[in-house]
């Protein structure tokens, strides 16, 4: 009998590396790590305000997946499954503190939402990131500030939507909320976000 072909895991969808990892295939995880470490402590620090805390988030979720691995199915999108899971650590590790310490963000670029005029932020490959100059390097530590100072109820769908980039019903999944909701609430954090950063970012610009 042949041996099996080998497996470029970077080729694979979420869903195919799951399939995989849940017959044992290691390198399946390490693949998922490797695509979504960064993105869960991002999002985990916009609702915890602690970087190390983000940190163990995004860990303690691994191993959620990890434990949980046979549970899953296919007739959801992973990317889904696994912000649900992070976003329960995220909210159970906040109940168990208020530290907030301000941080920069590892880069910020701009992309324009598909479904409204508004801008979203994406936070690319710090790999791949140019240094920055000083204005852009102000411009993060106040959205970084900005977004902080949302309510959490806010503060989550907004970092969910306008920085990780997940559709309304993705969203709605993960919060278990209804998808009206959902724009309501973030028709809100948008409106918030503006108050906070334009009077600075006006003042800036000037």
């Amino acid at each position: 009998m042949g041996s099996e072909p080998a497996v470029n895991h970077r080729e694979l969808t979420d869903e195919e590396l799951m399939a995989r990892y849940q017959k044992a295939d290691e390198p399946s995880f390490t693949e998922l790590v490797r695509r979504y470490k960064s993105r869960l402590v991002n999002t985990a620090y916009r609702v915890v305000n602690d970087y190390d805390k983000a940190q163990d988030v995004a860990q303690e979720t691994f191993l959620r997946v990890h434990r949980n691995a046979h549970r899953y199915r296919n007739i959801a999108k992973f990317s889904t499954w696994i912000y649900t899971i992070a976003l329960n650590v995220a909210r159970n590790e906040l109940r168990n503190t208020k530290r907030k310490r301000l941080v920069s963000l590892d880069s910020f670029g701009s992309a324009q939402d598909a479904e409204s005029d508004r801008t979203t932020y994406e936070i690319p490959d710090e790999s791949a990131r140019p240094d920055d100059d000083t204005h852009n390097t102000q411009l993060r530590a106040i959205f970084e500030k900005a977004i902080a100072e949302l309510p959490v109820r806010y503060r989550t769908v907004f970092v969910l939507r306008d920085v990780q980039g997940l559709s309304y019903e993705e969203i709605a999944t993960v919060l278990n909320m209804p998808k009206g909701t959902v724009k309501s609430r973030m028709n809100r954090a948008r409106q918030r976000f503006r108050e906070l950063i334009e009077p600075i970012v006006g003042t800036n610009n000037d």
